[in-house]
């Protein structure tokens, strides 16, 4: 019935997650900043795992609710890089 539909619509199927993820990961990689912090372990020896815990972060943070802010998303990865990164 209807009700399903409209439910299907604001839920994310596992092969978009997956999507979404790679476009994260595509974004990340090319990210000077993160970049420059990974290389030049800005977070201590573990900045590779840390890139990519927040790479996981993102993810749970843009799935989480749909009804953000449009800046939402910068205030939550300023917030990020500066706690994980010194930055």
């Amino acid at each position: 019935g209807g009700q399903g539909a409209s439910k299907k619509k604001s839920t994310f199927t596992e092969e978009n997650e997956r999507l979404l993820l790679r476009g994260i990961q595509a974004v990340f990689e090319r990210w000077t900043a993160l970049t420059m912090a990974v290389v030049n372990e800005w977070g201590g020896f573990q900045s590779k795992e840390k890139a990519q815990s927040l790479r996981e972060e993102t993810l749970e943070f843009l799935l989480k609710d749909s009804n953000k802010k449009d800046d939402s998303i910068e205030d939550f990865l300023y917030d990020c890089i500066a706690e994980d990164f010194n930055v």
